[in-house]
Formats: structure tokens, C-alpha cells, sequence
């Protein structure tokens, strides 16, 4: 079975790139505009892995982060992908992010963290 990740991102274009790129190593993938739906998703079904923007409409990575330790705990991996400064990578941290990747993303270095992510979760 593959593992399934939930990719969350504002930009309609990087949230089909990132599922072009996922689907490409064989995961499922789960996409969602924002926040909110991030959650909407999670609540309806588990995943291996988060990929999530710190910077959206009607909630953002730092908010989504928050909720999502707070309903499901520690245990899924949360990649976030960011093109803003240290400071919200340090609040996304903050908020239980396993792990940063700066915009544009290599598809070489996300398939890296997402491999040792998963294999962290074994």
C-alpha cells in the first residue's frame, strides 16, 4: 500500500505540481487550498505524511500545525514548504513541524525528507 500524503497549499499551481511530484514516486495524494480544508481532510481519513505552506487564506501552516497536534498528537510528520524567513519557520517549529523546505522545492530534496520521515514513523 502507498502511503498517503496530504499536501496543503494555497496556489492552485504548486498544489498540482507537488501532486505531479508525489504521484510520480507512487504515493496517494490528498491536496487541500488551505487550513481548513487540510483539516476537513484529516478528519476524514488518516495520513503518512503533511506537506503544508505557512503563508494561506482563512488559515495558515503556523494555524493548521496547532490544530492538527492538537486533535491527532505528535505522530504524522509535517513538512512545511515556505518561501518566508527564519521567523515562521521557527513559529511552524514552534507549533510541532517536523521539518522546513524553502519554495521552490527540489523534487529530489522533498522525495529526501519525505523517505526519512516515513521511515522515522516505522
Amino acid at each position: 500500500m502507498s502511503p498517503r500524503i496530504l499536501a496543503i497549499d494555497d496556489t492552485e499551481h504548486l498544489r498540482t505540481v507537488i501532486r505531479l511530484t508525489l504521484e510520480y514516486k507512487k504515493y496517494e495524494v490528498k491536496l487541500a487550498a488551505d487550513g481548513v480544508e487540510g483539516l476537513e481532510a484529516a478528519r476524514a481519513g488518516a495520513f503518512d505524511l503533511i506537506i503544508c505552506d505557512i503563508e494561506m487564506p482563512r488559515m495558515g501552516g503556523v494555524e493548521f500545525v496547532t490544530q492538527y497536534r492538537a486533535e491527532f498528537g505528535p505522530a504524522t510528520p509535517i513538512i512545511m514548504l515556505t518561501a518566508e524567513g527564519d521567523e515562521k519557520i521557527k513559529a511552524a517549529r514552534a507549533a510541532g513541524a517536523t521539518d522546513a523546505l524553502a519554495k521552490p522545492f527540489e523534487p529530489m530534496q522533498l522525495f529526501a525528507a519525505i523517505d526519512r520521515h516515513l521511515k522515522e514513523r516505522v
